[in-house]
């Protein structure tokens, strides 16, 4: 199934293990191991797995986002496979209440083609946080330099890579900027902040120590010829 999420600040977009039994199960998640905490995966699970009929799903995500970021319409892709399902017709559209607010999941159909490792382009918007008082040239030497930009980092697996910002435009106001980048998936945007393993970062071309303090997904671009 390919389709598309929205979800409020607040709410997880995997499933976290229990903090007390570390996935074991215990009393307090229920015996289930995982959080009881709201996510992306487990509410997903529970509705398609009541309309569908079936107990097991694997999800493959289009990137990734902090709990306290929000993603906002048309929303993040997303591919889920249904293991063993007793129904084959998702509905198209699904609502789903988190206690944060309302997440929704939208564009629902059946796909025959997976993904393991989907490309991507993305816009963000980070609130960033400055070591001094932010000024007009400050902002403008940003977008300049990070404009179409080659950046390099360090993966999980160690291996360096490449990745592009296509464009940034900030705004600064006291020790406080709000910049939309665009650039593509996979590239950390808090590491890109603060240029943990990371060059160039953001604190290279401003001159000083940033921190980015959130960032919420604003668009999401699949680079494929198959699901959009």
């Amino acid at each position: 199934i390919y389709c598309r999420y929205t979800k409020p600040r607040g709410v997880a977009q995997r499933r976290l293990f229990c903090g007390e039994c570390n996935g074991r199960g215990c009393e307090r998640c229920r015996g289930t191991g995982y959080s009881t905490s709201p996510s992306v995966e487990g509410l997903v699970s529970k509705r398609l797995g009541a309309l569908l009929g079936s107990k097991k799903f694997k999800f493959t995500w289009f990137g990734s986002e902090d709990p306290d970021s929000a993603v906002f319409p048309p929303g993040r892709p997303m591919v889920i496979e249904s293991k063993s399902p007793r129904k084959r017709h998702p509905p198209r559209a699904l609502r789903l209440r988190t206690g944060e607010g309302e997440m929704s999941v939208s564009g629902v159909r059946v796909i025959v083609k997976s993904f393991e490792r989907p490309m991507f382009t993305f816009m963000t918007r980070a609130v960033i946080s400055a070591e001094r008082k932010v000024s007009e040239d400050d902002v403008k030497r940003l977008q300049r330099e990070m404009r179409n930009a080659l950046v390099q980092y360090r993966n999980n697996k160690g291996r360096l890579v490449d990745k592009k910002i296509y464009f940034v435009r900030a705004s600064g106001r006291g020790k406080k900027i709000t910049a939309d980048i665009k650039l593509d998936g996979g590239l950390p945007v808090k590491r890109l902040v603060s240029g943990e393993a990371v060059s160039p970062s953001f604190s290279e071309s401003m001159r000083m120590p940033l921190r980015c303090e959130r960032f919420d997904i604003v668009r999401v671009w699949p680079r494929f010829g198959g699901a959009r």
